[in-house]
């Protein structure tokens, strides 16, 4: 529970969302390939890797992606997202 963590430990991908926490402890989501993660969120410290959760998911990555991309058309007031 040692190592920084920055990036998807199987990707590589820097793409992470933030999804529910409880106490210290936030699971980030890998917009890349899916994986998830739990980490220590705590002020004034790096992200610090405390557990995978599960492996690369390709159907929840292609989720993630589609999310990011309706979210960006709500915040500009875009047209139609496809998809």
């Amino acid at each position: 529970m040692d190592e920084d963590f920055n990036a998807c430990t199987f990707c590589g991908g820097e793409r992470l969302l933030l999804g529910p926490r409880g106490g210290a402890c936030v699971n980030v989501f890998c917009i890349e390939c899916g994986a998830k993660f739990n980490v220590l969120l705590y002020p004034l410290f790096p992200m610090t890797l405390v557990d995978t959760l599960s492996p690369p998911n390709a159907l929840r990555a292609e989720l993630f992606k589609r999310m990011e991309t309706w979210a960006e058309a709500m915040r500009t007031g875009g047209g139609s997202v496809d998809g």
